[in-house]
């Protein structure tokens, strides 16, 4: 702008913008990357849940494959989503009637998919109820513990009462002491080992 002319350099913010009939939307997955997906499905088992395979490793595996990138999240919806268009459409086939079903490549590994998670949400089912009984077993036992060890105290409690607060088994509590235990023992062993000479 020096001397009254008018700069023709772009700013930054201006190349960065892009016309809007350029912008790119989110691009729908490919018959072929839905193939690929539900291939990586069943090779990394995310679903099952446990460590190591997630569905970060299948969106790992599936980028250098096709040109779109695609998100962990967008790829566990998208199976999400073709699981359940598989679910519909073979509810639908099992009350067609009178023609044979196609069964392709696809549909076959959907189906295991599918088995795949019947089982884990049946073992999920199993753990979960497992937990719970044994949760309930603990409490219980507690629940008994405290009522086993009240008893005694009760029945002592109520001894002592009669007798004034003083136990008639005093005198035997202090022959039970640490140091006459200790007498005793050494004692018996000492005889032991007379009779083994």
């Amino acid at each position: 702008m020096a001397n009254g002319t008018v700069d023709e350099t772009p700013d930054l913010e201006e190349t960065s913008v892009t016309p809007s009939s350029q912008k790119t939307g989110r691009q729908n997955f490919s018959f072929a990357e839905a193939a690929a997906l539900v291939e990586e499905v069943l090779f990394y088992k995310p679903m099952h849940g446990g460590p190591g395979h997630t569905w970060k490793e299948v969106e790992d595996a599936m980028t250098p494959m096709f040109p779109v990138t695609r998100d962990a999240k967008a790829s566990k919806e998208r199976f999400g989503t073709l699981l359940k268009t598989f679910k519909a459409n073979d509810a639908k086939a099992k009350w067609a009637s009178g023609t044979a079903e196609q069964v392709t490549e696809l549909k076959e590994k959907l189906q295991e998919c599918l088995n795949l998670q019947r089982e884990t949400d049946t073992l999920a089912a199993t753990k979960m109820q497992h937990s719970k009984t044994l949760k309930q077993r603990l409490l219980r036992d507690k629940e008994k513990g405290k009522e086993i060890r009240s008893d005694p105290l009760e029945s002592f409690k109520s001894k002592k009462r009669l007798h004034g607060g003083e136990d008639e088994e005093g005198s035997e509590d202090e022959s039970f002491s640490k140091t006459n235990y200790a007498k005793r023992t050494n004692a018996r062993e000492a005889e032991l080992a007379l009779k083994w000479k």
